[in-house]
């Protein structure tokens, strides 16, 4: 197949046909739904299989609707260097140069795969006022560097997440309150809320894999792994050991919000100090993993040797068998880290599970999920931190006066 066959056969919005039937509009969306019209380049990066395609699909569809162009392709399935692309397309299937085009919205999904892609698209987007580019990419730090070296000005850089306790509510059918994150408000439907729960931690965030039987999910769920760490991430980073690369995220995934020793885990896998750090930052850069870094001196700082690291979506510790209070903290962690800087505080044998960082405001966030929370002691912490507020996030209880707050309630809020 030619590249102009490919290029229509990835377009079928230009045959009337819509694209993102049954999708949710998800939060991020009217946020980059206010772009439309602006100049400058939109990027949407995030884990495979989040919901990017779904996301650029809805917009499309919304496009189409009003009468504007749209033009969309993916690297995933073929690749080819940027310029060629719209040169094809503009004087192949438009026959007209890009100033005589008219408005045209330019979608280019999993652009990352491309070497110079930027350039490209810096090129165009100089030149011709009347394109709009989205962009997206399953590595933050190739669309990062893109952006900060030819795009420098011209980009702006969203992050998309699996499903999100809210978005997860909303597919199910279920009415959620406005956020209220500050005074995490009951709902009327408090235990229809509540009760979903425990099926978001089992099966995670992934649209795709919402109304899969668990056999189908978890087989979906390695594939997903599988094209990250085999594929994705050994053509982007030139990892030479794959399976050594599996085994630091099985690992991680396994205890996921420990601390992490790289020599330790070096020495366990068989792998030097430098290869072990190089493989966690590819993981982190690839969303598979977070990390967490330790407050010190109310700042949040790099400890390269020892930081926490969280699965980049919590479905992944079902796979490994994580206990359950790990992954309902790899839940919070993963929630809380859209609304600030987020890190964990450690003192002698003392440690808080999770800080949020909101300019000069601090909270602190201490997980104990099982059926008795036992008792959680702040003091050494507050003697440091005394404005800081404080939180146990609990499985079940709800006491405002002890600071307790259900798991359900915080996700519903964030």
């Amino acid at each position: 197949m030619g590249l102009e066959d490919e290029i229509v056969r990835q377009n079928p919005q230009w045959r009337g046909e819509k694209l993102s039937r049954g999708s949710i509009c998800r939060e991020k969306e009217e946020e980059i739904r206010e772009e439309l019209d602006e100049d400058i380049v939109t990027a949407i990066t995030g884990m495979r299989r989040v919901g990017k395609t779904t996301l650029m699909q809805r917009i499309i569809d919304s496009l189409e609707e009003r009468g504007e162009r749209t033009f969309y392709y993916s690297f995933d399935i073929d690749k080819v260097e940027v310029r060629e692309l719209l040169e094809t397309f503009f004087q192949e299937i438009e026959n007209e140069s890009p100033e005589q085009a008219g408005s045209v919205y330019i979608f280019l999904d999993e652009v990352q795969k491309i070497e110079g892609w930027s350039d490209h698209v810096k090129a165009y987007h100089d030149r011709y006022e009347n394109l709009k580019f989205f962009v997206t990419g399953s590595s933050s730090a190739n669309i990062r560097k893109g952006g900060g070296e030819s795009l420098v000005g011209r980009i702006s850089i969203y992050s998309l997440t699996s499903f999100t306790f809210r978005e997860f509510l909303r597919y199910r059918g279920i009415s959620i309150p406005e956020k209220d994150f500050e005074k995490l408000a009951l709902p009327e439907n408090s235990n229809r809320i509540k009760a979903k729960l425990p099926e978001y931690l089992e099966t995670g965030g992934f649209p795709e894999l919402m109304d899969k039987e668990e056999t189908v999910r978890r087989e979906r769920l390695n594939d997903i792994l599988d094209l990250t760490l085999y594929r994705d991430i050994v053509e982007l980073f030139g990892v030479g050991r794959p399976e050594l690369l599996e085994a630091i995220f099985k690992s991680i995934t396994e205890t996921s919000g420990n601390t992490v020793n790289y020599n330790k885990l070096g020495k366990n896998l068989d792998a030097q100090y430098k290869t072990v750090r190089k493989y966690v930052d590819a993981l982190e850069q690839s969303f598979l993993i977070e990390k967490s870094r330790r407050l010190q001196n109310n700042k949040l700082q790099e400890y390269k040797k020892r930081p926490k690291i969280y699965a980049g979506e919590h479905s992944f510790c079902s796979l490994q068998g994580t206990k359950k209070g790990l992954k309902a903290e790899t839940a919070a962690y993963n929630h809380l880290k859209t609304k600030g800087e987020t890190g964990y505080w450690r003192k002698k044998q003392d440690e808080v599970d999770i800080i949020l960082k909101q300019g000069e405001n601090l909270k602190a966030f201490e997980v104990k999920y099982r059926n008795q929370e036992g008792k959680t002691e702040f003091n050494s912490f507050k003697k440091e931190c005394p404005e800081a507020e404080t939180f146990q996030i609990t499985k079940n209880t709800l006491d405002r006066d002890k600071d307790k707050i259900p798991l359900w309630l915080l996700l519903v809020h964030i």
